[in-house]
């Protein structure tokens, strides 16, 4: 009769010639396939996350819809740095080939390095010309609609699962990101200083005379608006005319405070009714400390 320490941390089968039990070791871990993000039936934005140990080499390929001369792509996939909200690379900067049949169904396909990080590929459209809703013939290629990137052989091992996105820490420089907001909605974040600063304001907004999409600070301490989108201080992003970019540096003391985004009903990420401006993936309100 054994002792029951003997059985401690141990394990013993029976293994018959006919079958039965069989203790086999346990299977390596699937390594991470290829990033693929693809575009769902009536949504404007897929974004999916990812994490590079190590620098890679990548390939990207992004089947989309191309936009009007001047303004950005109606359908289209950009890769940013988790961390900071900042755009690595975009389909809008590679060059577009035809994708086959309908004039707008467009292919950007491009190599390149990336260093080891948290990273977010998404895909922006204008939900008007994709699966399932075709408005015209679509490519003869049509299941490769969206993005797809995947490392060189070598650098296969680069890629791995990524944490959940709210397990990604932002970087301090980063204190608002509120972009690719839809039509009809207020956007706010608040973000505090702890000593008088420089901000480097970016906006993509709509307007004229009139502003629809804007952004504004306030300062939490009494209210007051410290800052705000004006036509007068912006220009023309590209695209629609009534696209504009406000990208400037501003300063303000310590302290709390709230920035807001505000969109109307109509023309925004994915509701384009005009020409959408390139860089649309930043389209609403990004504040950063001033290098």
């Amino acid at each position: 009769r054994a002792r029951p320490a003997e059985y401690f941390g141990k394990c013993e089968a029976t293994v018959t010639p006919l079958g039965g039990l069989a203790l086999l070791p346990a299977a390596a871990p699937a390594a991470p396939g290829p990033v693929v993000v693809r575009p769902v039936a009536g949504t404007h934005l897929v974004t999916v996350p990812f994490r590079l140990t190590r620098t890679a080499r990548l390939n990207v390929a992004v089947t989309g819809e191309a936009g009007q001369q001047g303004g950005g792509a109606l359908d289209f996939g950009w890769i940013e740095d988790a961390r900071t909200g900042r755009t690595v690379w975009s389909a809008e900067q590679a060059t577009a080939r035809p994708a086959g049949n309908a004039r707008d169904n467009v292919r950007w396909e491009e190599a390149l390095a990336l260093n080891a990080g948290d990273y977010l590929a998404g895909f922006l459209s204008d939900a008007a010309h994709g699966p399932d809703d075709w408005l015209d013939l679509p490519p003869f290629a049509p299941d490769d609609w969206g993005l797809r990137l995947a490392p060189v052989a070598a650098d296969a091992g680069a890629l791995a699962t990524p944490p959940a996105t709210g397990d990604i820490v932002r970087s301090p420089e980063l204190l608002v990101r509120l972009v690719r907001p839809a039509s009809g909605v207020s956007l706010t974040e608040e973000f505090q200083l702890p000593r008088q600063s420089r901000l480097q304001v970016l906006c993509l907004g709509e307007g004229g005379r009139q502003l629809f999409d804007f952004g504004a600070i306030t300062d939490l301490a009494d209210g007051r608006e410290v800052w705000r989108m004006t036509p007068a201080a912006s220009r023309h992003a590209g695209g629609a005319g009534k696209n504009l970019r406000f990208e400037g540096e501003i300063t303000l003391p310590a302290g709390r405070y709230r920035a807001t985004y505000l969109t109307d009903g109509s023309h925004a990420c994915g509701d384009w009714n005009a020409a959408p401006p390139p860089g649309a993936q930043d389209y609403g309100l990004t504040i950063r400390l001033a290098r």
